[in-house]
């Protein structure tokens, strides 16, 4: 990956050598296009915490609404990890997703109904699907365009590898690149910059 790809994806840019400076090196951008996804899952952990304070007292609530809610945002995380494919991993990410946002979805709605099945209700559906179903659209946009980043940055390097191939041996004379190095010893027969006594 190049320099420019790997500090855009990071939440602070800092430059070997340099001492870090919180403000400074804040990647603004970065947390800039995280914050949909945190501020559409806070409103959602809090309805799955509300919904589990039935049984579960603080904080053990709260660590479950916000545990709940981190699940999808962190498997997007690891998805930005996965540099290569892999059929099993891909089945796993998908399956984990969509039931998490769909058990949210779910609880919220519970949660907009008293707790109730029977008390389910248009209203309490618009209530409480939204906000995950929203959340999780969102971190896929921002998944997808930071791993087309890193295809489109890979490509760019084989190119660039394959470039630098066909001329990683150089004539000690003129310095014209070959991709081998008996190219090299039959371009010296022709090399005008070779002295004659060489």
């Amino acid at each position: 990956m190049t320099t420019a790809v790997m500090q855009q994806d990071k939440p602070f840019r800092t430059k070997a050598g340099e001492a870090f400076q919180f403000w400074k090196d804040i990647n603004w951008i970065y947390w800039l296009q995280r914050a949909p996804m945190f501020l559409l899952s806070l409103p959602a952990a809090y309805g799955v915490s509300a919904f589990a304070s039935a049984i579960l007292p603080p904080p053990f609530s709260w660590l479950a609404g916000f545990g709940f809610e981190s699940v999808y945002l962190g498997a997007v995380a690891l998805a930005d990890q996965m540099y290569e494919s892999d059929e099993y991993t891909t089945f796993l990410w998908w399956l984990l997703n969509i039931l998490a946002v769909c058990m949210s979805a779910l609880i919220n709605t519970l949660f907009a109904s008293q707790n109730m099945f029977s008390d389910i209700t248009p209203e309490a559906l618009v209530h409480g699907i939204p906000l995950p179903v929203l959340s999780f659209g969102y971190s896929l946009l921002l998944h997808q365009v930071t791993h087309m980043h890193l295809i489109n940055d890979a490509k760019r390097r084989k190119i660039q590898e394959d470039r630098d191939a066909l001329t990683a041996f150089k004539c000690k004379y003129c310095g014209e690149g070959f991709p081998k190095q008996s190219a090299v010893y039959g371009h010296y027969k022709s090399c005008d910059k070779r002295p004659k006594s060489a």
